[in-house]
């Protein structure tokens, strides 16, 4: 079954209406978004009722932490980009 995102389709009607004529660009979106918010964002979890592993996602995190980093942004940035967050025709 698809995964309907209801925010995204929301801010594209009120895009197409003229009540949003502005979408942020990553860097907007994020400048004040801690990297604890944007990983709970991305993968949309609830921390406290987290039934995975945590010390796997921690490890992977750490083993190579500069490019788990960038990999993160790049791939959170899309996210945004397709959730319709932040303005498509812009690129960091």
């Amino acid at each position: 079954m698809k995964r309907i995102n209801i925010k995204s389709h929301m801010k594209q009607l009120f895009i197409k209406q003229g009540i949003i004529d502005h979408l942020p660009t990553y860097k907007e979106f994020t400048k004040d978004m801690k990297l604890v918010d944007q990983i709970k964002m991305y993968y949309d979890v609830d921390v406290n009722n987290f039934t995975g592993d945590p010390w796997a996602i921690m490890g992977e995190i750490t083993e190579d932490f500069p490019k788990w980093l960038n990999e993160f942004n790049v791939e959170f940035e899309e996210y945004l980009r397709e959730g319709d967050y932040i303005a498509k025709d812009y690129k960091s």
